[in-house]
């Protein structure tokens, strides 16, 4: 399995590459009066107006810079681009995976002296468009 990895905050996540749509650097971004913290507001990606969704926001994390990229994710007809700090690699885990007791991560790994954590796209699109409500 290949992971598209990601940098947020300090921290290291991954999101299996069969779910994310594409990635890009961060362009303007349209606030939405009354949403909540995590989402940034809405971009247009290719004609399609995304959530943008601030990673570090979502796993509790203050960002020291303002998120440079985003990768969109899509599952289940659902799609957001999630708003991160930059974009390390491609590639699968470089150690074995455990399994994870964090709501929106399925595993971790090790990659290179960092603890990296698999995002649940599903689950993290379905929390999302419950806080979007």
């Amino acid at each position: 399995m290949s992971y598209l990895r990601l940098r947020v905050a300090g921290e290291h996540y991954a999101i299996d590459i069969r779910f994310v749509r594409e990635v890009a650097v961060l362009g303007a971004v349209t606030a939405v009066p009354g949403s909540s913290r995590p989402v940034l507001g809405v971009c247009s990606v290719r004609e399609s107006i995304l959530p943008v969704v601030d990673l570090a926001a979502v796993f509790g994390q203050s960002g020291l810079v303002r998120p440079s990229h985003i990768a969109v994710i899509e599952a289940g007809g659902q799609q957001a681009a999630l708003a991160v700090d930059g974009l390390e690699s491609v590639g699968g885990p470089t150690g074995p995976v455990e399994r994870s007791k964090a709501e929106l991560l399925t595993g971790t790994f090790m990659a290179g002296g960092d603890l990296v954590g698999i995002v649940d796209v599903g689950r993290m699109l379905d929390w999302l468009a419950g806080v979007r409500r």
